[in-house]
Formats: C-alpha cells, structure tokens, sequence
C-alpha cells in the first residue's frame, strides 16, 4: 500500500522567470557534503483556490528519508528495500500514534528517486539547461523541459546535491510550486526529530483491526484522517 510521497511533485509552471535566492554571500556559504535535508515552501492552486505549507526533508541515510509536515501533523519515514520495495511507517503527531506499513512494490526503483531526490534527477536532461542562481555559495542549473503528461515543468536543481532548489509544473487543474527555505545541516535536529517518532504507540497496519484498545482506530479517525488528507501521499 506504498503512498507516493507528496512529491510526486507534479506542480505547475507559475511563469516565474529564473530563481534567484538570498543567503548566498560568503558569510552564508554551505558545504555540499554538510547538507543532510531541506525545508520547502509549496504552494497549491486549485479550483480557483490557493494554499501554503512547510515540508521538510532529512536524507537519514541512502536508503531512509523523512518528511516533516507541521501544518497537517503528519511524519513520515521511508526505507528502501531489496528488490525495489519500499517501506512507509507514518507518524499522526497529534495522537502520537505510529502506523507501519509492510515493504511493497512501487513502480520499480525510479519511485525511490522521486520521494529521496524529493524531484527524481532522472527526470533531468541537457535540454534547455542553463546556469541558475544557487543558495549558500552552491551552485545550480535550471532546466526546463516537458513532463509525461505534456505540460512544462522548471526546476532548478543544485549541481552537487540530490535536492531541488525549485520545482514548478501542473498536473490537470493543480498547480505547485516548491521553493526551497532552508537547507539544513544540524545532525542534532535530525536525532531530535527521529527520538520523537521512536518514542510514539506503534502499531503494523495489517494488524489495525486487532487494535481496538486504540480509540484513534476504534471510532475510524484514523480512516477519516486517511481519507481527508490522501492528496498530501501524492508524496
């Protein structure tokens, strides 16, 4: 039951020209190999309506990632399995409840590079690249190119790590922008924010029928909040 991470970051073209970020003087400047995740800011259009969250990501390790979503109370643990499987633990921070999913088949390996690279790499090619303002003294390259479903896409891509610095496409009626806020390089958050998790009520999802000791369970609000917000596991 693999939830595509709310990246499969089909968003759409805003008409932006080229990005050009802040914080990227001497004083600021990171080193590529201290980046360990980053904070975004999406933007969504849809049906004439609009909306801003913060999602961060935390690359654990190359085959473990995490994702922060404060607005809807949701974390989010992916591994990466032989055989191209994929394991999804979610966290419901207001509960303080864990739900971990059994290892499954996603659509073959390249899905790991959609929710680790947050935009897969893959997806990137010389076509219409060109030099773009980087972020803390690393530079990046925009690229601009057209998505499976035919629609432009822009990202901007740093040249030396698997992270976006800005993605923008569109998918139907919904538009998305990522821009990035932060890149993050204190490993001292990252441990805070995994003690967090490790401390919650776990249960195995394909034994939640059993648990109904759990009124997050029992009374179906887990099925409600699963319900309310499914296109956050576009993901």
């Amino acid at each position: 039951m693999f939830k595509k991470v709310i990246l499969s970051v089909v968003v759409a073209m805003s008409g932006s020209a080229d990005v050009v970020l802040a914080e990227n003087s001497g004083a600021n400047c990171i080193a590529a190999d201290s980046v360990i995740g980053a904070t975004y800011r999406v933007h969504t259009e849809a049906e004439g309506k609009s909306s801003d969250r913060e999602i961060t990501v935390f690359q654990i390790a190359a085959g473990r990632v995490m994702y922060l979503m404060p607005e809807d109370h949701i974390s989010q643990i992916y591994e990466r399995y032989p055989h191209d499987q994929v394991k999804l633990i979610e966290y419901f921070d207001l509960e303080e409840i864990g739900v971990e999913h059994d290892p499954n088949e996603p659509q073959a390996a390249k899905d790991w590079s959609a929710i680790y690279q947050v935009y897969p790499k893959s997806k990137l090619g010389p076509a219409e690249a060109k030099a773009a303002e980087g972020y803390a003294c690393l530079p990046a390259t925009q690229y601009r190119h057209t998505s499976s479903n035919g629609s432009p896409v822009n990202v901007v891509y740093f040249d030396g790590l698997d992270l976006p610095v800005k993605v923008e496409t569109e998918n139907g009626d919904v538009t998305k922008r990522w821009e990035l806020e932060k890149l993050l390089t204190d490993k001292r958050e990252l441990e805070k924010q995994l003690a967090r998790v490790e401390g919650y009520r776990s249960y195995d999802f394909a034994d939640l029928g059993d648990s109904e000791n759990e009124e997050f369970f029992r009374n179906s609000r887990y099925l409600q909040y699963k319900l309310g917000h499914e296109d956050h596991h576009g993901h």
